[in-house]
């Protein structure tokens, strides 16, 4: 359908009026405008009339006259403003004091005798304990008899203006009582004195001298003349209280008021912030640059005047001024107020700079110069001239971007189908690989569904995005994970929220992850909040700030190459050791399984002889692996079947080795056969040449050599062998003797052969290095032929190994029958028993059973979480990198428009388009309040890459609309089921109907009256929030379900009855249930009418206190129904005197069901407030819930239950007065429901162990056995059954884990708290015993590659694996328990080299050390920027920069100031002995702390340091005092 654009605009117009007028006066029913001036709502005080406090009505006048305004804070002390008692109190009391009976005085006077008397006889050697006795007597009859007749008539009027911390009823008479006595007390001493002396004087007469009706007339008129009964200190204090208690509220100075039908009105007002410094009782107020003028109060009285009078009149000045921009605020204020009092026929005038009560009115009106100071609710005043600024567009006829875009959005809704990719991306994400799913680019840890809207985001189709985020699912955690993908990726977000605490937690978030790489000194990270009341701009751009980022990112960059080259190392790691690991379960499919079983029939367990492990371990110790790369368990199993065919080789040993016929000796033998073998490789020879010699030996063959060179000497001269005959004959004997020749030998006619022989035996002696020559002799001889001496080689090489490994393995020569003592017993061995058949059936068990030991149990495991935490370790450096050079670089390239933004900021204006650009990349990520956003940022398209709005269900779509214009891409982050917006669920029904029906009326002339349009015009109502809006046109919507922030039991109520059992709790209970959950009756005490209750706030009070005794530090809220008790808490509270530590240290927040949204805090009391007599419960929570459609129906009643019972980290405390079983309703089945919860649970019994699973009954006797546990019984804790598979299926809605597998978690209490592991026994030997558990259907529930990555997942959120199966258990599983327990509980998250590198750059700059040389970009050290020229000495460039040679100058050496010195230890301490200390830092700070010692040596203790919590190391020599705990 095509809607021309006139009808367009005409709609688009009505649409923005509807909004407009909705945000000014919230469409209340009240006919008249909702600001005016109200001083009580709810039974809390919200307003305070200065007119009671002249002298600061008139500071605050004076202020609109002087040149600075509201431009600086101001300070309120205690006292420094105050009210004493009116002339109707003072006169009453004249009368009331003349009233002073002379008896009663004449009664305590006797009174005083008595007693004085009286006690100088019972305490005559006690003076001193008779005085105080004396004065409390007498003092109680004074209250009795002269004070209460007077302070119970004047209670009244004291009261209508005190201040109740001021002055009750009960101090008034203590402060009476006390100023009357004071001549009395003075005077008793000397009385009683008196009378011990005996002296003559009448006791009676001195006290009447000191006790008398015109002193006591005095004294009391005195007091009262000079008390101060009210306190603008006090009054503010309330103020405050009540802003924090009420939702959604803010402080307001209103300046000038109007009456009208009487009703007072702000003329002008402006948002302050208030300041508590309780500590010196004092507040420092600061005031908003922006002041409005109240337009709607004034076009009411306009109204007022028209319908009385008939006169019409108009108001045409701007809503807001500028303060700063203002040189003469009094006269800008005085122009308005001098246009509208004529129009409104006001007899007088007003002048704003005459400070004196001014005062014109009419018949009609009232006009003055009264200022107040108002709670009242957040201001939308941004917003509505976005909407204004939309109107006068379109007004104007203008075709501007802005308009079209509305048009863009509001079309997409009424008429267009949004293109949806949840499909498509699910697909994506199946498709992605292992590797990708696991390795990711993020600083922080994410899971699947987190992971998932980055890559909705990064979706070209993809422009709206709806996130469910149920309680405590980490909204914020996946709002910082999408802030950090775009800042590293080089785009612009903002960030939005109606709630201040939401945006606090975002950006506390991002900091404490950027300050992880900062080292011990965080910087002011460039994060750039805005806000009415404060924003950081001018915090992160202060000289100190940019110091100090400019200094860690030099030594940063001189780093960064080196973290980049970190994060592709250890990335590219883990995709290797993912794809290694997830390889492992590739090849395994069922008819592996089939095949396996089928073995298992041919071979039983007895015939499993060797033990491949103990054989592995031999291998390796030989270290023979390259030696032989076929040598395996099946080559080992061959060789024992196949052991006969080596007989002639051992037969060969036993007939030519001397000595004992061992596996040892035998080894020796074939290794002498292997210099042999080596031989024939070398030698054409063979080896009847070699056996010429028939006794040869090392001696022999020496002797020989020797006969043939006496032979060769003598026959070589002249004449030769002639006439040498006897010689040579001689020498031939000799020869033949020496080595065994058995033929005679003639040396003329054997020489050639003798030396030929010889040289073979040269070369086998070459060969010899260990071995024994004459063995390797007798071996060749005896052997007898050649072919038969090389298949004893043969046989032996082949052998050689096998005998080795055999020779080492003890428990496999036991297990095969085989004595190393003999060697023929190597033909018993039990192989060489068995059939071909069976031996292979056995060689295939082992091999498929070694194939699943490697799939399932892959020996090195590599710590997939440690290694992330690296990483995103260092993508936070990365990133820290990329934001300190944005800022540095805006701050360098544009000092001036730095200055100048500075200053818009301040003044709350709207930063130039021409330079936002610049801002925006200085800063990519701003965050804002919904409201306030627009102060500064032009009402202009596309302006972000994507804006996310948080507690989104808070968002009326009026607020959000000008928020949508301003960005590409929109994330919205919320839930139904909480709160939704206050303003819009407020809003009158009949007047929000109304405005509904003249926007239908336009949209049926103009846009369209089918029925399906009409239907989706009605979520354009203001009722509805951002985040209904959204689920209509998203183009991807998902919810989150991990439950990050409380334990299981905390959130299980909130699951089941709100979210169908949907959300899943990743923190594991690691404390018994008693401590988190506790539920405390009190019973038989006096009710209270009102809806508070005494005796729980007394109750509450007292654990407070002793949470202050133990020092602790945890976060407390206090949640209850009733606002009453809400108040009741807060007063009693903030007059206690520990109120400082409960709000400063334990971050007290005391809230109802209605306020807490957006709060978590570690323990949280309930106060119930209902009693035995009285219980309005169900007035605040549903009777019923099962006939209400919570999925449908905003239902605020139920809204409660799910808010305020989802608020705890560590501890839900509930403290009721009435029987939970008389409590009905809704929140009665809650209690009950939880109280059910909190029974204590039951240590594991062999009961609660799975029957069927006969493994679980040998880890649990395992675990009982591991040293760790021994040595840890108190702090572990074992949980049986755990159940694995419902923790992987919160991964993975499909996934089904098998049944029989059984589990355990572990928990191991530390000093860093709780750490936990699971251990899962994979249940091997039952797949193996039982195949008829594996079928077609449910196969793919074993172990595969989703498996692998699921467990990965849950190791990211501390759930670390050991897995048992039976191979890694099979040689001794407790000693491989209790090695993989100690391995993982003693992990350590470590910053990688590179980061260590950077921080120490930094140290080293701060500490003058090293500088940064501006031309060449290094950091280099101090001497390297000498020069003797520079009056400092010191240049800004190095030297070689400068291209100044030699050595650079040296500076002067200081000795180590902080040497260790060992006559400076005074004290002696202990291990395991806990001591006050007294410590000095090397920096020369000392301190107080309280430390446990856990180890000592020469120089330092190691000790657990309470302040810190942290084990920390401590030198002796700076102990300078401590004492023994």
């Amino acid at each position: 359908m095509v809607i021309k654009k006139e009808a367009q605009s005409n709609f688009i117009q009505e649409l923005c009026k509807y909004y407009m007028e909705f945000l000014k006066d919230g469409f209340k029913s009240n006919r008249f405008p909702k600001r005016y001036i109200r001083l009580n709502e709810k039974n809390y005080k919200i307003g305070i009339d200065l007119s009671k406090y002249e002298k600061f009505n008139t500071f605050i006048k004076k202020l609109v006259n002087k040149d600075t305004n509201f431009q600086n804070p101001i300070t309120i002390k205690k006292g420094e403003y105050s009210v004493k008692l009116n002339n109707t109190a003072q006169d009453l009391l004249k009368k009331l004091v003349k009233k002073i009976d002379e008896k009663d005085i004449e009664k305590i006077i006797s009174l005083a005798n008595k007693t004085i008397k009286e006690f100088s006889i019972s305490h005559r050697n006690k003076p001193d304990e008779a005085y105080d006795q004396i004065v409390d007597i007498i003092k109680k009859d004074l209250i009795k008899i002269i004070i209460q007749p007077i302070s119970e008539k004047m209670e009244p009027l004291i009261g209508s203006q005190s201040n109740f911390e001021v002055e009750s009823l009960w101090t008034v008479e203590q402060n009476i009582s006390e100023l009357i006595l004071d001549p009395l007390v003075e005077g008793i001493p000397s009385i009683f004195n008196d009378i011990l002396a005996d002296k003559k004087v009448k006791p009676k007469d001195q006290i009447a001298e000191l006790f008398n009706k015109k002193d006591i007339s005095n004294r009391l008129l005195n007091y009262f003349e000079s008390v101060q009964v009210k306190d603008l200190y006090y009054d503010l204090q309330d103020i405050v209280n009540s802003r924090k208690n009420l939702d959604k509220k803010e402080i307001y100075l209103y300046f000038s008021e109007i009456e009208v039908e009487k009703k007072r009105f702000p003329l002008f007002y402006t948002q302050i912030e208030v300041k508590e410094f309780s500590s010196e009782s004092k507040f420092e107020i600061s005031f908003s640059n922006e002041l409005f003028v109240n337009k709607n109060a004034i076009k009411y009285s306009f109204d007022v005047l028209k319908k009385d009078q008939k006169l019409v009149e108009i108001f045409n000045e701007e809503r807001k001024i500028y303060i700063s921009e203002q040189e003469n605020l009094s006269n800008r204020l005085n122009e308005i107020i001098n246009t509208i009092v004529p129009k409104l026929r006001l007899e007088g005038s007003i002048d704003l700079t005459n400070t004196n009560v001014q005062i014109a009115k009419s018949i009609n009106f009232v006009l003055s110069n009264n200022c107040s100071i108002c709670v009242f609710d957040k201001s939308d005043e941004a917003l509505i001239n976005d909407f204004e600024d939309i109107l006068s567009k379109i007004a104007e006829g203008e075709d501007s971007e802005i308009v079209e875009l509305f048009k863009s959005i509001i079309a997409d809704f009424l008429m267009n189908e949004p293109e949806v990719i949840n499909e498509t991306l699910e697909d994506t994400w199946d498709g992605m690989s292992v590797n990708e799913r696991l390795n990711y680019t993020s600083p922080i840890p994410l899971n699947p569904e987190q992971l998932k809207i980055l890559k909705s985001l990064n979706n070209e189709k993809c422009k709206y995005v709806v996130v469910e985020g149920p309680p405590g699912t980490g909204k914020s955690h996946t709002i910082s994970a999408i802030a950090f993908e775009y800042v590293l990726n080089g785009k612009s977000i903002l960030i939005l929220s109606d709630t201040r605490e939401a945006l606090d937690v975002v950006e506390n978030k991002i900091n404490e992850t950027l300050n992880k790489v900062r080292g011990k000194n965080p910087l002011q990270n460039p994060i750039l909040r805005l806000g009415k009341m404060g924003n950081t701009y001018n915090k992160i751009l202060a000289k100190s700030s940019i110091d100090n980022i400019r200094t860690f990112h030099r030594a940063q960059k001189n780093g960064i190459e080196e973290v980049h080259k970190d994060i592709k190392d250890i990335s590219d790691v883990i995709n290797d050791r993912v794809k290694i690991e997830t390889d492992h379960y590739q090849y395994i499919d069922k008819a592996k399984f089939e095949e396996f079983f089928e073995i298992q029939k041919l071979v039983n367990p007895d015939d499993l002889f060797i033990d491949p492990i103990s054989l592995k371990e031999c291998v390796d110790k030989l270290n023979l692996k390259d030696h032989d790369e076929n040598l395996n368990l099946n080559s080992f199993i061959d060789s024992l079947h196949s052991i006969e065919e080596i007989e002639d080789l051992i037969e060969n040993f036993k007939d030519n080795w001397s000595g004992s016929k061992d596996i040892k000796n035998f080894i020796s033998y074939q290794e002498h056969l292997e210099i042999i073998n080596l031989y024939t490789k070398q030698s054409n020879s063979n080896f009847k040449s070699l056996q010429f010699f028939k006794n040869a030996s090392l001696k022999g063959i020496n002797k020989l050599k020797s006969i043939m060179d006496e032979y060769k000497e003598m026959s070589s001269g002249f004449l030769g062998t002639m006439f040498k005959g006897d010689r040579i004959q001689h020498l031939s004997d000799q020869a033949k003797k020496s080595v065994g020749i058995e033929k005679n030998v003639n040396l003329k006619l054997d020489d050639d052969k003798i030396n030929s022989v010889l040289q073979e035996y040269e070369i086998l002696k070459d060969l010899c290095k260990k071995q024994d020559f004459d063995k390797i002799c007798k071996i060749i001889v005896r052997s007898g032929k050649s072919d038969a001496i090389k298949d004893l080689c043969e046989k032996s090489f082949r052998y050689l190994n096998f005998f080795k490994i055999l020779e080492l393995d003890n428990p496999n020569q036991k297990n095969l029958s085989i004595n190393p003592k003999n060697i023929d017993s190597i033909f018993e061995n039990v192989f060489a028993q068995i059939e071909f058949e069976k031996k292979e059936a056995i060689k295939k068990y082992y091999e498929m059973e070694a194939f699943f030991s490697n799939s399932f149990n892959i020996k090195e495991r590599f710590d997939y979480t440690t290694l992330m935490k690296k990483l995103q370790s260092l993508y936070t450096s990365k990133m820290t990198n990329i934001l300190d050079e944005r800022i540095i670089n805006f701050y360098d390239s544009n000092r001036n428009n730095a200055i100048t933004l500075s200053k818009i900021i301040r003044s709350k204006q709207k930063f130039p388009k021409n330079q936002f650009s610049k801002l925006k990349g200085a800063f990519p990520c701003i965050i804002s309040s919904v409201r306030d956003f627009a102060e500064y940022i032009q009402l202009d398209k596309d302006m972000f890459d994507l804006i996310i709005i948080d507690e989104a269900s808070q968002v009326s779509i009026a607020q959000a609309f000008p928020a949508l214009i301003r960005a590409k891409k929109i994330l919205v982050l919320g839930d139904k089921k909480q709160f939704s917006n206050l303003q819009s669920y407020q809003a009158a029904t009949l007047v929000n109907n109304a405005r509904l029906n003249d926007l239908r009326k336009v949209f049926k002339k103009n846009i369209s009256s089918e029925s399906d349009a009409l239907t989706r015009l009605e979520t354009f109502n203001v009722k509805t929030s951002i985040l209904d809006f959204f689920q209509s046109i998203a183009n991807y919507d998902t919810r989150l379900k991990k439950h990050f922030r409380g334990y299981p039991e905390h959130i299980e109520y909130c699951s089941k009855t709100f979210y169908n059992s949907d959300l899943q709790a990743i923190r594991m209970r690691v404390k018994p249930i008693s401590e988190v959950i506790k539920f405390e009756y009190l019973e038989n005490f006096s009710e209270e009418d009102g809806n508070y209750n005494k005796k729980e706030a007394e109750i509450i009070i007292k654990h407070l206190i002793k949470l202050k005794e133990k020092k602790s530090k945890q976060s407390v809220g206090v949640i209850t129904p009733f606002s009453d008790q809400q108040k009741y808490l807060t007063t009693q509270i903030s007059k206690h005197a520990d109120r400082d530590y409960f709000f400063d240290e334990l971050k007290l927040k005391i809230m109802t069901f209605d306020t807490c949204q957006g709060e978590e805090r570690q323990i949280v009391f309930y106060s119930m407030v209902a009693c035995n007599k009285r219980n309005k419960l169900n007035t605040i929570f549903p009777v019923d819930l099962s006939k209400k459609d919570l999925e449908e129906t905003g239902d605020k009643k139920a809204q409660r239950l799910n808010v305020g019972f989802s608020r705890v980290q560590e501890t839900m405390h509930i403290i009721h007065s009435r029987p939970l079983d008389k409590i009905d309703g809704e929140i009665g089945n809650a209690l009950r429901f939880i109280k059910n919860l909190s029974s204590e649970e039951k240590l594991p019994s062999k009961k609660e162990l799975d029957p069927n699973s006969p493994m679980e009954v040998k880890v649990l006797e395992w675990f009982r056995k591991t040293n760790f546990y021994l040595e840890n019984k108190k702090n572990v804790e074992l949980k049986a059954q755990f159940e694995i598979g419902k923790y992987l299926k919160q991964l993975d809605a499909d996934y089904s884990h098998p049944s029989f597998v059984t589990d355990f978690l572990v928990i191991y209490s530390t000093e860093d708290g709780p750490k936990q592991v699971i251990i899962e026994y994979d249940g091997l030997k039952d797949h193996f015993d039982n195949q008829e558990l594996i079928t077609d259907a449910n196969f793919d529930e074993f172990y595969t590659t989703a498996h692998y990555e699921r467990e990965k997942a849950l190791e990211t959120y501390g759930y670390n694996f050991i897995r048992l199966n039976k191979f890694n258990t099979a040689d001794d599983p407790v000693k491989f328990l209790d090695k993989k327990l100690k391995e993982v509980f003693s992990k350590k998250e470590k910053l990688n080299l590179s980061q260590y590198k950077i921080l120490e750059s930094v140290s080293k700059s701060k500490q003058g050390e090293e500088k940064f040389c501006e031309r060449c970009n290094e950091q280099k050290s101090l001497n390297e920027f000498r020069d003797k020229t520079l009056r400092t000495g010191i240049g800004v460039v190095c030297r070689s920069c400068k291209g100044i040679s030699g050595p650079a100058p040296k500076g002067k050496i200081q000795k180590d100031a902080n040497k260790f010195k060992k006559n400076k230890v005074k004290y002696k301490l202990e291990e395991g002995n806990t001591y006050q200390i007294s410590y000095v830092n090397a920096s020369g700070w000392a301190s107080k702390r309280q430390i446990t010692v856990k180890s000592i040596d020469q120089k330092f203790v190691k000790a657990y340091d309470s302040i810190t919590h942290e084990n920390r190391t401590f030198r002796k020599d700076r102990i300078k005092d401590s004492k023994k705990v």
